[in-house]
């Protein structure tokens, strides 16, 4: 991978306010006790976003060199850099708000441990111009696996970490609150299903079963809202997913809160089915997740609780999406998808109404 080159004495580039005493402090959380010194940082960007936080994430190469023997070494870290954009929303309880994800690691409330779903070990979180976050680098160059048995995996190590938060988990000012309300226009009455789109020929005989659903948005929210409340990562797709056999660590923790059982679950099904092509494929899998999920949760949520969660989370997460993609005229790029999915959502919302 080609990496953009900063000399540590020479602040410039990707890692301008990135100093040799920050450095120097992420190596020591990094290999406590030994007697290196970095002697240069390179850097190559990851992804960069323009959302509320405008973030973005780096691997960072840290060359390193041993005081007593002259032995050198690098080690490879992650930095993610948040700068608060123009359109953040200043409420703390908003699923969008900017400086989540650096909290949740500067008051150490993420999962640790050697079990279950677990956040990256933080290096170190900075502040001045921006905030910046250093991470131990999990992904590495890893192919994910997908398998069934390993989603499997992720979704009893999502719920093994929601059943230890219990049904009434702790909660902060910032975790997040409402974010699937919030994406469903909860606060604009007047915004409604949109018309139409000619692009999936297989919507036309069942839009007027889907705007039905949408109206009933409000009753279905309001039933979730008087069930039990889960710890939630709230962004709980595969691109954040690392999945091991005795740990699952998730990345990108921005949206962590509070939330309806079976909504991250929801979230990651959701982001599997894209890789299938057929509801005859991919049910058997989503009924393994959501078995699965809802055994783990035994005890701490009512079965019948968790659901009506998730399956309630899944239909109005996916209208959501449907209509944010009429809306912005993008149904074209996932077309396959689309066509299969629709009759598919539409049998998991017969339960529901």
């Amino acid at each position: 991978m080609p990496a953009d080159t900063n000399l540590v004495a020479v602040p410039a580039g990707p890692l301008t306010a990135v100093t040799r005493t920050e450095l120097e402090q992420i190596l020591a959380r990094l290999r406590p006790g030994s007697r290196h010194r970095v002697e240069r940082a390179r850097s190559a960007l990851i992804g960069a976003g323009d959302g509320p936080a405008t973030v973005e994430t780096r691997y960072v190469w840290l060359d390193v060199r041993e005081h007593r023997t002259g032995a050198r070494a690098t080690y490879r870290v992650v930095l993610k850099k948040l700068r608060r954009s123009q359109e953040a929303d200043p409420e703390l309880r908003h699923w969008a708000f900017w400086e989540r994800e650096a909290l949740a690691y500067a008051f150490g409330v993420l999962p640790q441990g050697s079990i279950g779903l677990v956040a990256p070990v933080c290096l170190g979180v900075f502040q001045d111009s921006e905030v910046r976050v250093w991470m131990e680098d999990v992904a590495g160059d890893r192919v994910p696996d997908w398998s069934p048995a390993r989603c499997v995996v992720a979704v009893r190590h999502l719920a093994h970490w929601q059943r230890r938060g219990g049904d009434r988990p702790p909660d902060r000012i910032w975790f997040a609150r409402a974010q699937l309300a919030t994406r469903l226009g909860r606060r604009d009455a007047v915004d409604g299903w949109p018309e139409y789109d000619v692009t999936v020929p297989a919507a036309r005989p069942v839009w007027g079963e889907l705007e039905r659903l949408w109206d009933l948005r409000l009753e279905l929210l309001g039933r979730l809202n008087s069930a039990p409340s889960l710890l939630c990562h709230g962004d709980l797709h595969r691109g954040n997913l690392v999945v091991g056999e005795a740990v699952t660590v998730a990345l990108d923790w921005g949206h962590l809160g509070v939330a309806h059982p079976g909504e991250d679950l929801a979230q990651f099904v959701l982001s599997l089915s894209l890789t299938a092509a057929t509801a005859e494929e991919f049910d058997p899998i989503e009924r393994a997740l959501a078995t699965s999920y809802e055994q783990e949760l035994s005890g701490v949520v009512a079965a019948a609780d968790v659901r009506f969660g998730y399956e309630a989370t899944l239909v109005l997460g996916y209208l959501s999406r449907l209509r944010w993609a009429v809306r912005h005229d993008a149904l074209d790029e996932y077309l396959p998808w689309w066509t299969w999915t629709l009759p598919w959502i539409l049998g998991r919302a017969k339960g529901l109404i």
